[in-house]
């Protein structure tokens, strides 16, 4: 859809069950929720309490 110009990646949709559904913006509390998970598991990482495989 993205390459017939349909959707773009701006376009925050789901596939589920073959269905697209509008999703909504990631609002602040979301954002910042996120960041400080982020943070934690990269100090954890960094003084070697949790290992990251990717």
């Amino acid at each position: 859809m993205a390459e017939a110009g349909i959707l773009t990646r701006a376009d925050r949709v789901e596939l589920i069950e073959g269905d697209i559904i509008d999703r909504a913006p990631i609002g602040a509390g979301h954002a910042g929720a996120a960041n400080r998970l982020v943070r934690a598991f990269a100090r954890a990482a960094a003084d070697g309490s949790v290992l990251l495989i990717v």
